[in-house]
């Protein structure tokens, strides 16, 4: 009798025991990965815009195409926001550089070595899901205000400032997509692609030009923190 009452004990501690270490597990899970938080974030990678067109206009009825060839230029940002369970909303400031390599204007093609650049602020939307414990997606977008400012590009051998200075301020959108890597509580990794629209920058005077309003993609690799 004493050895049943002493296995009912035994066996009630163990459940006690075991109750206590899940609770105590899920309160773990729970302070780890809250369901509603605020964080910062940054992000850094590049951009794919490879050239971008334009038309140059010299005036009465003479006009020419042009392009801009470009090679890939560092593209990143740095938000701030608020996640619930399944969403997340920020705030975003990105920047990327344009390094011009070739001028084009009708048949004429001459080499450059110029820079500009281009911002924008967002107010961004996602919905986000969980795929494990550590991994997850997110899959959203932006509106907002968009700058591209272009250097003072000309065609040496005709002493023309043909292609600039430029630039145009407007609105600007996003679409984003990504995964996200939980490496410890409260901070994450995370591989996204963005698509962006921004204005199209024009410049006037005797040698007009208006450049085509562009959308282009952005891959980088991103870093977040609770707060």
């Amino acid at each position: 009798m004493k050895r049943m009452k002493y296995r009912s004990v035994h066996a009630a501690v163990v459940v006690a025991m075991l109750a206590a270490g899940a609770l105590g597990a899920a309160t773990a899970t729970a302070q780890s990965y809250p369901q509603s938080y605020r964080y910062w974030g940054a992000h850094l990678g590049a951009n794919t815009l490879d050239h971008w067109d334009a038309r140059v206009d010299f005036g009465g009825g003479v006009a020419f195409d042009g392009r801009a060839e470009l090679k890939r230029g560092l593209h990143g940002g740095i938000q701030v926001g608020h996640a619930t369970e399944h969403a997340r909303y920020e705030l975003e400031y990105e920047r990327g550089a344009l390094r011009v390599e070739q001028l084009a204007l009708g048949p004429v093609t001459e080499a450059a070595d110029a820079r500009g650049h281009y911002d924008a602020v967002f107010a961004n939307a996602y919905r986000t899901d969980r795929l494990s414990e550590s991994l997850g997606t997110f899959v959203g977008g932006g509106i907002g205000w968009g700058r591209v400012k272009l250097p003072d590009l000309a065609l040496g051998s005709f002493n023309c400032r043909c292609f600039g200075p430029a630039s145009k301020s407007g609105f600007a959108w996003q679409l984003r997509a990504g995964l996200e890597y939980r490496v410890a509580p409260g901070q994450a990794l995370s591989l996204q692609y963005t698509w962006l629209a921004l204005p199209a920058p024009e410049r006037g005077g005797d040698v007009a030009v208006d450049y085509e309003r562009r959308r282009f993609g952005a891959l980088s690799l991103g870093y977040s923190r609770h707060f």
